[in-house]
């Protein structure tokens, strides 16, 4: 009797076992139809439709276990891009507070005023907006401005005398 030891592959895994004489043990076949059944690689030919069947369904098997969670990440890749377009609004708008920020410090003009999409068009609106502020007559504050003026003693009968002369009608 020849001393085999069954040499197992990824087949064997789902139930498809080839023995196959391990090399320096045993026997060497003696016939010739005994060599010609074991070629030199260790592969043995499937000796029935079944059996190839059997072999390519698990082959087949195992592929589908590779991509089984494809769904699963095909969802988290998309999950993942609306994050990172949403991070990239926020870095934007980061960025362009920034840009406000120092032009309206830059200019002496209110950020709330100051609109442009990019650092260049912020600062010329911020310049344009301070030249048209600078343009503008400042007018003087006067002490007591907004008081109520107070009338003289004698305005009454100034007044009585300008009822006189204009009637009002």
């Amino acid at each position: 009797m020849t001393d085999t030891t069954t040499q197992t592959t990824q087949d064997a895994q789902d139930g498809v076992q080839e023995a196959v004489p391990e090399p320096g043990k045993g026997e060497a076949p003696t016939s010739s139809a005994a060599a010609s059944t074991v070629p030199e690689g260790g592969f043995v030919a499937p000796s029935s439709q079944e059996e190839l069947n059997r072999i390519i369904e698990a082959r087949i098997a195992r592929e589908r276990r590779k991509y089984a969670d494809y769904e699963d990440l095909k969802g988290q890749a998309a999950r993942l891009a609306d994050v990172q377009a949403e991070l990239d609004e926020l870095k934007a708008a980061q960025e362009r507070s920034r840009w406000v920020d120092a032009a309206a410090k830059e200019y002496n003009v209110p950020a709330d005023l100051l609109r442009g999409a990019s650092k260049a068009e912020v600062d010329a609106h911020a310049k344009a907006i301070a030249d048209a502020l600078r343009q503008r007559p400042v007018m003087p504050v006067l002490q007591g401005q907004g008081k109520a003026p107070v009338r003289p003693a004698g305005d009454a009968v100034r007044r009585a005398w300008a009822r006189e002369v204009f009637p009002r009608e």
